[in-house]
């Protein structure tokens, strides 16, 4: 059994992350050096256990080509809280508890003005994932504004491109969207509120598979074995954003980063250790 104190690490360095590699990734093609790069990184760590969230420390490589934002309904008491993390972990980002009404807090991070998109997958290697604790009692109620659990995503339904990771019904989600089709699945792991789980979805580079990998976590930061479900589509061919479509972490927002939508799909529970990882 893997014992890991921290959450996700860069897999390169800095400094040749936002090199090569990275320009390529921002073209949409997988880099010449194939290095796998950690463009975002969201530690959640800094802050003082019981206090608001308004800002967010990337720790990615795309830091210096990204802004980051916190989006929440002030008319609802939407807010993301600081809370103690697993053993070795730090602080995590708690999001606001089940409500019809929808307390919606999202973090938001694109490309800044006139910056390249780094956060861009084109066909590379594709993996998002966080450590998550689902909130007791949170239930998808139709046509509400909290209507899901989503976890990190880039991209609508209904776009052209999306990745995301969400709970449905229990259970972790994956779903891929590229130029030629989409693959969706759930994991046959049921979480259990509470409970600390990692999650991550890959696709490896140009490949029309999708691997979902559930891991819980102990207190004492141990993570435990991974539950691994895999799909394939006929096709899923690349995923290219338009700029202003920003990734996403505790639920879903339009390009103008505004919550207007029918359902937030707000994450209900805690976040720590996001990572977009492309190589």
């Amino acid at each position: 059994m893997a014992r890991s104190r921290r959450g996700p690490t860069r897999s390169v360095p800095l400094a040749l992350a936002l090199g090569a590699g990275v320009a390529g990734l921002a073209l949409g093609m997988p880099s010449a050096a194939a290095a796998t790069v950690d463009v975002v990184l969201l530690r959640f760590d800094g802050g003082t256990v019981g206090t608001e969230i308004t800002s967010v420390v990337n720790e990615g490589a795309s830091a210096a080509t990204t802004t980051a934002t916190v989006v929440k309904d002030t008319a609802r008491a939407g807010r993301a809280i600081t809370v103690a993390s697993y053993a070795g972990s730090g602080t995590a980002a708690d999001f606001p508890a089940f409500s019809t009404s929808g307390a919606r807090a999202i973090m938001a991070i694109r490309p800044a003005s006139g910056q390249p998109d780094t956060l861009n997958p084109g066909t590379a290697r594709l993996e998002f994932g966080a450590d998550i604790v689902l909130d007791s009692g949170t239930t998808a109620v139709s046509g509400s504004k909290d209507d899901g659990n989503n976890v990190v995503q880039r991209g609508l339904y209904n776009d052209k491109a999306q990745f995301k990771l969400e709970i449905d019904s229990g259970k972790p989600r994956c779903r891929v969207k590229g130029s030629g089709g989409a693959v969706e699945f759930s994991s046959s792991v049921k979480v259990t509120a509470g409970k600390r789980y990692r999650l991550k979805c890959l696709r490896p580079a140009g490949s029309n598979t999708v691997t979902l990998t559930v891991a819980p976590i102990a207190a004492d930061g141990t993570v435990g074995a991974a539950t691994s479900t895999s799909r394939t589509a006929s096709a899923i061919g690349s995923l290219n954003y338009s700029a202003t479509v920003p990734f996403t972490v505790g639920g879903k927002l339009s390009a103008s980063l505004s919550l207007a939508t029918p359902s937030s799909d707000q994450f209900n529970g805690v976040i720590d250790n996001v990572v977009l990882r492309l190589g």
